[in-house]
């Protein structure tokens, strides 16, 4: 059994996660990769510099559930990530359980 998500045992447990995040018999390597360039910015570089720090991304799972009583939808990371550069890209590798995972860029 694995444990996936945001969620990760706590210090001292090497089994499985507390009960509020459960543990998943099969989870799913995903690689997942973003090109980005706010370089390109038709405003000029203070504009693309604005918009690289307001852009942020998360890698998120869709919950019907959740939708239906109103609450967001589950992603991994608690807060957004940002983008580093101007320009670039990135490579991240995950361990998911079974579900429809999207990438959230705001």
């Amino acid at each position: 059994m694995a444990t996936v998500g945001r969620f990760r045992p706590a210090p001292g447990f090497t089994s499985q996660c507390k009960v509020d995040c459960g543990a998943v018999e099969t989870v799913y390597s995903i690689v997942v990769v973003i090109n980005y360039n706010f370089r390109d910015s038709v405003f000029g570089a203070k504009v693309a510099s604005d918009l690289q720090a307001s852009a942020s991304w998360n890698l998120c799972l869709s919950d019907e559930g959740r939708s239906e009583v109103g609450l967001q939808d589950e992603c991994w990371y608690s807060r957004a990530q940002p983008f580093e550069y101007q320009s670039g890209g990135l490579a991240e590798r995950f361990l998911v359980q079974e579900g429809n995972w999207y990438i959230l860029v705001e």
